[in-house]
This record gives structure tokens, C-alpha cells and sequence, in this order.
């Protein structure tokens, strides 16, 4: 790379250069960078909950926790689990969004999470991962 390039890295994944030109020795590129940075995700504890034919909510939620991954785990492909992620709907057998087994989904509000298992369905372990960003 030349003295006088700038080889920049765009979000895409595609290459460019910035160049000067007639700076000559000792000249300057000048330009405006932005910096684009990602939260950090701080790991703060993990249960398991064992599904039912009663809607139930994540557990206790250690206290600093904001968000949660939560995977479920069925005895077999067809299990599935139905779950709302608003403080108002309980989930039913037969009414619910529907997580499957070994599907995984990000929850923003793990306080007010409820899930049960789906009608039909085998038992439904969720696996939970709280975490916050820092």
C-alpha cells in the first residue's frame, strides 16, 4: 500500500481506498471516520424450565438481566412449546407463538416471558441464558 492510501473496511465487507494526491512529503489525508462499535454482551446466569400444561413464566431473572436467548429441547423433532411475550396473554395448548425443538429466539423482556407445551406436543425443557448489555 502506498504512503499516501487509506484502506478502508465498509460494513459490506467490501475494500476501499482513499488516496491523496499532489501531497507530496509530509502532506496529510484528511477525512472524516466514523466508528461503528457493538454492545458488549455480559453473561449473567442460566436455568432450565421443565414445561407444563400450565403457562409459566422464566423464573427468578438475576436481577441485572435485560435480555434472554432461550432454546428448547423436546424428546423429539415435533415437540414444541407456545409462548407470549407480553405481560396481558397467557399461552395455551393451542394459542401462542410456537417455538420449536432446538429452535432458539432472543427475548428483550424475559420478566413478562410465559410459555407452555404446545397441544399434542411432547415435554418441553427451555434452556434460558440471561444477559445484559454493557
Amino acid at each position: 500500500m502506498p504512503d499516501d492510501q487509506l484502506t478502508v473496511v465498509i460494513a459490506d465487507g467490501s475494500v476501499k481506498g482513499l488516496r491523496s494526491k499532489g501531497l507530496g512529503s509530509g502532506g496529510a489525508l484528511q477525512g472524516q471516520v466514523v466508528v461503528v462499535a457493538e454492545h458488549v454482551r455480559v453473561y449473567d446466569g442460566v436455568t432450565s424450565i421443565a414445561l407444563t400444561a400450565t403457562a409459566a413464566g422464566l423464573g427468578t431473572i438475576p436481577p441485572a438481566a435485560t435480555h434472554a436467548l432461550i432454546y428448547a429441547e423436546g424428546a423429539a423433532a415435533t415437540d414444541y412449546c407456545r409462548y407470549w411475550q407480553d405481560s396481558s396473554t397467557n399461552p395455551t395448548p393451542t394459542s401462542g407463538k410456537r417455538l420449536k425443538d432446538h429452535e432458539e429466539m432472543s427475548c428483550a423482556s424475559p420478566s413478562v416471558f410465559k410459555a407452555i407445551n404446545g397441544s399434542g406436543s411432547g415435554a418441553i425443557t427451555l434452556r434460558v441464558e440471561f444477559y445484559h448489555y454493557a
